[in-house]
């Protein structure tokens, strides 16, 4: 085999590896629709991708593009296959957009296929773009200040005001309808008399409450003497408007002569409150019919001093 030969054997091995190489790698590229944008605005960034025969595109990994703070994701496309000039073609629209001014870039995406049952990763170009807070203009020039254009006077306007009239009476007539129900209110309860219940009937219904406990009968002796005498006291100063329960069983007797009590009760009332005394606090053991006797001879000093309430009459106009 001659030299050129050889050669020319070389020469066709190498084209044909070449071509080889070059069908089996995919074809990956990405753009922006636009490259300047505005605060808020919404661009797609479409990616392409020309598989070559045998090869399965299966996705696109855009982990790197999420991660970037300066750029928001809004939603990513599905694969288009397209019809291109060398064959077919797919696309993948991404929507983004992004809220900080400045110029930024779009890093590399790996497009992912499968290519004899191996997955392989093609990488699109790096993009760059700028955001701004005001459209771009040649022009630094401030417009002109336009004039105020006066609206023609309607009747609709005065609805506004008219209402806010209206309200405003129907709410102060509603007040002063308020204060006169009030005012009416008040002057029927004064006229009302005022009756103060009697002590007596205060007195007699709780000695009858007390007896229905039976306190001393089930072995509370000092509860029943206790709840006994503040019957007593409590009667006395409300019968008599003295410091009944706030005093010495001898104060009480004082006040009560004072005002004049009756000689023939003041010898049992003694008795009565003293032998209370005796069973709270020196802890005496009396005889079984003490009890009923000290609540006789309550019931009957209260029936004996009770008072009649007397209602009180409203004054009459001069």
């Amino acid at each position: 085999m001659t030299y050129f030969q050889v050669r020319y054997i070389v020469m066709v091995l190498f084209v044909c590896l070449s071509g080889q190489v070059a069908i089996a790698q995919v074809s990956a590229s990405a753009a922006l629709e636009r490259n300047n944008l505005l605060i808020g605005d919404q661009v797609n960034l479409k990616l392409r991708a020309v598989p070559a025969q045998g090869e399965a595109i299966k996705d696109v990994d855009i982990s790197d593009l999420e991660e970037l703070e300066y750029i928001e994701v809004l939603e990513v496309g599905e694969w288009d296959t397209l019809q291109g000039d060398n064959g077919f073609l797919l696309e993948k629209n991404i929507t983004i957009t992004s809220f900080d001014s400045g110029y930024y870039h779009i890093p590399q995406l790996a497009i992912q296929y499968e290519q004899n049952g191996q997955l392989k990763e093609s990488y699109t170009p790096q993009l760059a773009f700028g955001v701004s807070t005001l459209p771009p203009s040649d022009s630094i020039e401030l417009a002109p200040i336009k004039e105020i254009i006066a609206e023609p006077f309607a009747l609709e306007d005065l609805i506004p005001i008219v209402g806010t009239i209206l309200i405003l009476g129907l709410l102060s007539l509603l007040v002063y309808y308020f204060w006169k129900r009030r005012n009416q209110e008040e002057a029927v309860v004064e006229e009302v008399p005022e009756v103060k219940r009697p002590a007596h009937e205060i007195a007699l219904e709780r000695l009858h409450a007390l007896k229905q406990k039976e306190l001393w009968q089930k072995g509370e002796v000092k509860p029943y003497h206790t709840e006994l005498t503040y019957i007593v006291r409590e009667y006395l100063e409300n019968r008599y408007e003295i410091q009944a329960l706030e005093s010495t069983t001898d104060e009480i007797l004082r006040d009560l002569d004072d005002l004049g009590f009756d000689p023939s009760w003041r010898n049992k009332l003694r008795e009565m409150l003293q032998a209370a005394d005796l069973v709270k606090f020196a802890k005496a053991e009396p005889p079984a019919d003490f009890h009923d006797r000290m609540w006789a001879y309550a019931e009957e000093f209260v029936q004996a001093t009770k008072q009649e309430a007397v209602a009180e009459q409203p004054a009459e106009d001069a």
